[in-house]
């Protein structure tokens, strides 16, 4: 028993068909003999037809083949088999080059100086920065017991002093606007206004919520919690890498 399920992804002529057996399934195209599976709604390539791998050119071809197993939904496939990426990763690319598109607007109300371009804002920006918590840990006195044997002595068993630990801990200081431009980074705060020189960042570093950002002649780097803290790494990295050759 067969089903069509939809038009390749990948060479965008063939049929996907799924054939239903008595114990297993199967999922390909009929015109390129690519092989597909589900997971979690998205789908798979597990398997690659050499005959129709090998008329690709290098890029598409090696954009593909590094990419089996994992999952992208249809038209992110027919994105990555027509350039070779996804239109978001293409975003990426453009950003970590330092190629984003001017902003026509800037709701912060950031003022820009002469030479100064725009690239990426966000408002609704957390600021955070690390703190040094002490903590103690209390001692006990223990208990007294009789020592068997030799009547009218005592002796305290259990004793021990307390000690304390220090660990930082993330702390909210202020929520506001994230702008970058080709010169700064500048967070438009309730509380005031920071400016990060690109040419004094030394590390900016994703995490799936936030970047951290740690600058020249700095102890404490800067938690910045974006939607898109991705975009901004590699936002951030190329308008640097500018700012710095």
């Amino acid at each position: 028993m067969s089903k069509v399920i939809g038009k390749c992804p990948i060479c965008g002529e063939g049929d996907v068909v799924k054939e239903k057996h008595f114990l297993s399934s199967k999922i390909y195209c009929t015109n390129c003999n690519t092989e597909f599976a589900m997971h979690r709604g998205k789908i798979q390539i597990i398997k690659f037809d050499p005959d129709y791998i090998g008329t690709l050119n290098d890029k598409i071809k090696e954009a593909l083949t590094e990419r089996i197993g994992e999952a992208y939904t249809w038209e992110e496939w027919r994105e990555i088999s027509a350039q070779g990426y996804t239109n978001e990763e293409k975003i990426y690319i453009q950003a970590a080059g330092g190629k984003l598109p001017a902003l026509q607007n800037i709701s912060s109300g950031v003022i820009l100086r002469r030479g100064e371009t725009a690239y990426l804002e966000e408002s609704g920006v957390v600021l955070k920065e690390p703190h040094s918590v002490r903590t103690y840990h209390g001692g006990g006195r223990g208990v007294s017991v009789p020592v068997p044997g030799i009547k009218g002595v005592r002796v305290r068993v259990g004793d021990f002093k307390g000690y304390s630990e220090s660990h930082e801990e993330l702390r909210d200081k202020d929520i506001g606007y994230l702008l970058l431009t080709n010169k700064r980074l500048v967070f438009s705060g309730r509380n005031k206004v920071s400016n990060i020189k690109l040419n004094k960042i030394v590390e900016v570093y994703p995490y799936i919520d936030a970047i951290k950002i740690s600058v020249e002649n700095r102890s404490k780097p800067h938690y910045f919690f974006v939607k898109n803290s991705k975009l901004w790494y590699f936002a951030i990295r190329g308008q640097a890498q500018n700012e710095n050759s």
